[in-house]
């Protein structure tokens, strides 16, 4: 299931690329020739904090009207130590269209800012390093990268750390272990998963009702997975479905979705072709969801290619 990740806006960017003023000093003698002054070195921005360098970015991003020019304001924050702008940078080479989009440059950028500490720069490089997009396919890279998200206190790198963990070789205990850091975290993506392992019982008691509570908090945190497993246990309860509390969910995990594909992330265009093929929280329209299962597919989702397959043929994009 999907996880909303975030992907930062191009608000991101540089306002005022440069830093701030340096503390008064007594003045010096007048050099005897212009070389006898030195150049003042820049102070990296990051060193002042990701917060900081992003409200300076977002003034002079703001005035930029085509991707080429967000490119280089990203690119020249970066190269100032930005990491956010690092991030922003890999992000627009990544998902822009076919003239600027680069994986190549991109793992470059995102390894740029996961090194200056931004943690969603290590999911990103994290991200290409599992699927070998742009580097070389290096699942204990991911590895490595996701855990440095965790290490930073991003609830989700522990949920992608948990997820590779579970599926290349399994280590379920771990993976549980990691889900559970996430999602005290909030990570809404870690508290989805961590809600599967209490529905079936995966190196934690079964607790269908406890399933049921961590869904609809990973659902509040905005991982539309979280909404859809609440929904589809809600479905099943011994005291009978809540229909109106379960449309709720659905119809909340349809816009989440839809927000997310939208972004450019493949699992969540699979995760809203599911709800257009069964018409949970939407009208049901199978030509949709062929449509939206064909663009994850082209991803590499696995899920969205056997959504693909098993609809009509008609209905193939």
């Amino acid at each position: 299931m999907y996880e909303r990740r975030e992907v930062r806006p191009w608000v991101l960017v540089l306002g005022v690329l440069a830093c701030s003023p340096a503390p008064a000093r007594a003045p010096a003698p007048a050099p005897k020739s212009p070389q006898a002054l030195p150049t003042p070195a820049v102070a990296p921005l990051f060193e002042q904090g990701n917060a900081s360098c992003e409200k300076r970015m977002a003034t002079s991003l703001s005035r930029q009207t085509t991707l080429a020019g967000k490119l280089d304001v990203l690119e020249h924050a970066c190269a100032l130590g930005c990491a956010a702008a690092c991030d922003g940078a890999g992000t627009l080479l990544r998902t822009g269209p076919s003239e600027p989009r680069s994986d190549e440059r991109a793992a470059a950028y995102y390894e740029r800012a996961c090194t200056a500490k931004d943690p969603r720069g290590c999911i990103h490089l994290g991200e290409l390093r599992e699927r070998g997009q742009g580097t070389a396919r290096s699942l204990a890279g991911a590895r490595e990268a996701y855990d440095a998200a965790c290490e930073l206190r991003d609830g989700d790198g522990c949920a992608a750390h948990g997820e590779l963990l579970e599926a290349e070789p399994p280590d379920l205990p771990a993976a549980v272990a990691e889900y559970t850091r996430g999602c005290a975290l909030d990570s809404g993506r870690a508290c989805a998963r961590l809600a599967r392992a209490h529905e079936r019982g995966d190196e934690v008691a079964r607790d269908v009702a406890r399933a049921v509570e961590l869904y609809e908090r990973a659902c509040e945190l905005e991982a539309a997975s979280g909404c859809v497993g609440a929904a589809r246990l809600l479905q099943t309860a011994p005291e009978g479905a809540d229909s109106a509390r379960i449309e709720r969910l659905e119809r909340r995990a349809v816009a989440l979705a839809a927000q997310s594909c939208n972004d450019g992330e493949a699992q969540a265009c699979a995760l809203l072709g599911d709800a257009y093929r069964d018409g949970a929280g939407v009208e049901k329209d199978v030509k949709r969801a062929a449509r939206l299962y064909a663009l994850g597919c082209k991803e590499g989702v696995e899920a969205a290619c056997e959504g693909l397959k098993r609809l009509p043929v008609t209905t193939q994009p």
